[in-house]
């Protein structure tokens, strides 16, 4: 289904629809890309806040990448996008209880989630290569002067990860 209106509550989205961007907001929460080019080009976004990264929602979305592309998943390339880092966000023992990942904490500072090292092993483990995942250092918290974050500003706006296939030249 090919639909060009906002779809609300999602936390992924996929196409293989040259021209039809995807976009997805986030502020302190983890923006994945994942690109696909198999016999079927293909794109996806997902938001993976703590929860998302919890129920693998980054790892999912590049299995149905892979599947609607047609190739593996050790053939798709992902990019991690800016988020809060582990310096800056520490959860109760009930969300860090959610997470069964060696990297979730930093042995430094119990208490404190790591949700990229999270989303890049659920990435890893679906099959995409370590040297397949691009990964930001980017702390939302620490530069608010280039991107939002809830947890440092209260209200804030929101920055946005856009995805499109373009169509190749003829």
């Amino acid at each position: 289904v090919v639909s060009r209106a906002p779809v609300p509550d999602a936390d992924a989205l996929l196409t293989t629809v040259p021209g039809v961007p995807l976009m997805m907001f986030f502020a302190d929460c983890v923006p994945v890309v994942i690109v696909a080019s198999g016999p079927v080009r293909t794109v996806a976004i997902a938001h993976a806040g703590w929860r998302g990264a919890a129920s693998g929602i980054a790892g999912k979305t590049a299995a149905a990448a892979a599947a609607e592309a047609g190739c593996a998943p050790g053939d798709l390339l992902a990019f991690v996008g800016p988020r809060i880092g582990p310096c800056h966000y520490e959860v109760g023992p009930d969300t860090l209880s959610y997470f069964a990942h060696p990297s979730a904490t930093m042995r430094a500072a119990p208490g404190r989630l790591d949700l990229g090292a999270v989303v890049c092993e659920d990435l890893a483990n679906v099959g995409i290569q370590p040297g397949s995942i691009a990964v930001t250092d980017a702390c939302t918290a620490e530069m608010t002067d280039r991107f939002y974050s809830y947890r440092a500003e209260g209200e804030t706006g929101r920055h946005a990860a856009i995805a499109v296939l373009l169509t190749p030249k003829p």
